[in-house]
């Protein structure tokens, strides 16, 4: 196994979020940190286009199981009790603070 630290998470078209793991606990704040419910998940690709994404970062689908509604839903999150419900998010970049490790 690799372990490989200071990796940051971008879910759909979210914002970059501070490094952690999935189940994803932020190192800046232990309080924040996000579950996300999926039937499996699979590296796509090594993307190191600036195009695609600013940073370079490992790009993975996730399948959620709702594919019926993977168009509108793509990047879909709401908020419940200010927790966010990430239940519709499709694709997840894991980028890491060093690029070159």
């Amino acid at each position: 196994m690799y372990v490989l630290h200071g990796v940051a998470i971008a879910l759909g078209s979210r914002p970059l979020e501070s490094p952690g793991r999935v189940i994803w606990l932020s190192d800046a704040n232990r309080g924040k940190g996000y579950a996300v419910d999926f039937l499996s998940l699979s590296l796509h690709a090594v993307s190191r286009d600036r195009e695609a994404y600013p940073f370079p970062c490992i790009y993975t689908q996730i399948e959620t199981g709702d594919e019926d509604d993977e168009e509108e839903s793509k990047d879909s999150y709401s908020k419940i009790n200010g927790d966010l419900v990430l239940s519709k998010i499709t694709e997840m970049r894991l980028v890491p603070s060093d690029a070159g490790k």
